[in-house]
């Protein structure tokens, strides 16, 4: 009994110690001062528990595999001493480490690992050990003056009630908001065919051979097309990956969605297709390879099922732990080697896909691939150009620790272009294989296709830009667009020349599924102008480029009727699409009156935007970690 007192003093000293700490790093340093006291409960209570449970198993494993092996013949006497405590002293000295030196090496140092960090946290480290040492030893003295039960009850029920507090509050913190429309929406039992959706990173068509490149990039694309409508003039909403992806799930701009940037989730008030078609008796599941789709940025939102690659984090409970962050790094940094512990992205991306297809009935399933977005990958088996450039390359990549930007490869753009078609043949691959489980299990028909890409990508098509993000002419902009309907539509082998972009879809699943337009979605159900040509309906194609954490300059842009207005905070260029596809020739001068009614219009449309917004909640700030932060910048994410 005197061990179990002195246990549960233990732990209450050690959570006030380390309580005291997060919250000086939460209030002061992170400067997250709204969030209440449940929720530091939760962060710091709830978190240090799980902490200190792996950490001391972390260093029990650790004695015991030395033991095993012969390098410590003097663990017995540790052993006499009870091991227990060490273990515990020791795990209590790195969690106090690690909840110091987290913040001060992102916040005040130059890197995480640099020399001077490194220095740091071993100084923490030897202030750390005296203190849990110390504690140890004030658990002792207090333990033998508190020796009745009615202690141990009361504690006990201290230690409980507040995990459960921080439980609670945990779930609530990470509670989906519910609009009105999904509040008041009535679903029928129409026809319900299964829903999936593919999403590409940075895939432009004119390099699938469906859109008539000229190398045999996409066979299992080009099939899907022969089965249903590819849009020949497709664009996305918004030129990166955070906004665009939403703007496909909500049918809402990003100014009014709210998801702008990086670094703000959605707002509450808007309603997600998978939302909806949860309530519709949908298995709602989402995977994800893009470290911009946070779920709890929004895109989680309505999904029974959301993983993202690389995350570990299967339980929520274990969000905001220093256990999660150890094993996430871990993995993170063994993937870089080549060793993956999930496997390869791509590869389990498929295999999740497949995996749900072959045992849900009545699916939507979303999953959005990184590739081909760079840094680039090459296996040889894909790729496209010259064998002896593909050694070349290779050696380069791996010269440059294998995980390389765009820009910083310092090569000509034809082995830029050459192993971007590589990594369009690689996730062509998987697509095969995900056809061909819906068509072994008999579901190919009764499964509704939409393929397309969140935007597309600048390969020196104008003004030498390479990536994307930073411009909105046409290849930044275009996108495929690949719907294979269900077979009740009989629709299938169509080139549509109706121009479209990602608010429309959204909508035309809900034509096709017969519920009730959301009042809040943007676009349009396009199936009934399939047959329209480019240039023969009045449709304006709005894209907005808000920018924050991309580049220094916030682009709109207004497509109508052949034309093309780009506006920016600096300069307003026109171009004529129908003659230069990829925005060579500006025709501002002389045609000053196209522009300024193009102009007018955005003005409209930003201002109708706004309106919006104010019967809408906020796009709160996102809390990221500074490992998130890093991956984002390797990807060009953020700056």
């Amino acid at each position: 009994m005197r061990r179990l007192y002195r246990f549960i003093v233990l732990i209450l000293l050690a959570v006030l110690l380390i309580s005291a700490i997060e919250v000086i790093n939460v209030v002061l340093i992170e400067k997250y001062n709204k969030w209440g006291a449940t929720v530091l409960i939760d962060y710091v209570f709830r978190a240090y528990l799980i902490d200190l449970i792996f950490f001391t198993a972390f260093f029990l494993v650790s004695l015991l595999i030395l033991f095993l092996a012969g390098l410590i013949p003097f663990i017995k006497k540790l052993y006499k001493t009870n091991i227990l405590w060490i273990a515990f002293s020791l795990s209590t000295a790195l969690t106090i480490v690690i909840s110091f030196s987290y913040p001060i090496n992102h916040h005040f140092l130059p890197r995480a690992y640099s020399l001077v960090s490194i220095v740091v946290n071993a100084l923490l480290f030897l202030l750390a050990v005296p203190i849990s040492i110390g504690i140890y030893h004030l658990g002792r003295i207090l333990s033998s003056l508190w020796r009745k039960n009615s202690v141990v009850f009361i504690s006990v029920c201290v230690i409980v009630g507040l995990l459960i507090v921080g439980i609670v509050n945990h779930i609530k913190v990470d509670r989906e908001p519910i609009s009105q429309y999904l509040v008041d929406l009535e679903v029928g039992d129409g026809y319900r065919p299964n829903i999936l959706v593919l999403t590409f990173d940075a895939l432009r068509p004119d390099h699938l051979s469906c859109y008539g490149y000229n190398r045999i990039t996409t066979p299992s694309f080009d099939s899907v097309a022969e089965d249903g409508v590819m849009f020949k003039w497709a664009f996305c909403n918004a030129t990166q990956t955070a906004p665009s992806v939403m703007t496909m799930m909500s049918s809402q701009y990003p100014t009014v969605h709210g998801r702008i940037d990086p670094f703000h989730t959605a707002r509450e008030g808007i309603t997600t297709l998978a939302q909806i078609l949860k309530k519709a008796g949908y298995n709602t599941n989402c995977f994800v390879y893009n470290p911009n789709l946070m779920s709890k940025a929004g895109y989680g939102w309505g999904f029974d099922v959301y993983e993202e690659y690389g995350d570990i984090n299967t339980l929520s409970l274990f969000r905001g732990t220093m256990t999660y962050l150890f094993i996430k790094n871990l993995t993170e940094a063994l993937s870089k080697m080549g060793i993956y512990i999930k496997g390869n992205p791509n590869d389990w991306m498929t295999e999740k896909i497949v995996e749900k297809i072959k045992s849900n009935d009545r699916f939507l399933i979303w999953a959005h691939f990184l590739d081909p977005h760079h840094p680039y990958t090459i296996e040889d088996r894909f790729f496209v150009g010259d064998s002896e450039r593909r050694e070349y390359l290779k050696q380069l990549i791996e010269s440059k620790g294998g995980f390389v930007q765009i820009d910083d490869l310092g090569v000509p753009i034809e082995d830029i272009i050459d192993m971007y078609d590589s990594e369009i043949l690689q996730v062509d691959c998987r697509l095969a294989r995900i056809v061909e489980a819906l068509k072994l299990s008999g579901k190919y028909d009764d499964t509704v296709i939409i393929i397309t890409a969140d935007h597309g990508e600048e390969l020196e098509d104008n003004k030498g830009i390479r990536g994307h993000g930073t411009c909105h002419y046409m290849a930044a902009v275009r996108v495929p667009l690949i719907v294979k309907f269900a077979r009740s539509s009989n629709v299938g082998g169509i080139i549509s020349e109706y121009p479209v972009s990602h608010i429309d879809i959204a909508p035309t699943i809900l034509g096709l599924l017969d519920i009730s337009d959301c009042p809040l979605f943007a676009g349009e159900d396009i199936r009934n102008n399939i047959l329209m040509d480019e240039l023969g309906f009045d449709k304006e194609i709005y894209i907005e480029g808000i920018v924050k954490g991309y580049a220094d300059l916030e682009y709109c842009s207004l497509r109508n009727k052949g034309w093309c207005l780009i506006t920016t905070s600096d300069y307003d260029e026109l171009y004529y699409e129908v003659e230069d596809r990829y925005d060579h020739t500006n025709l501002i001068e002389g045609n000053s009156e196209i522009a300024s009614k193009m102009k007018e219009k955005i003005g409209e449309w930003k201002k109708g935007l706004n309106e919006l917004v104010k019967g809408l909640g906020e796009n709160r700030e996102l809390i990221m970690s500074e490992e998130k932060k890093e991956e984002m910048r390797g990807l060009g994410y953020i700056q």
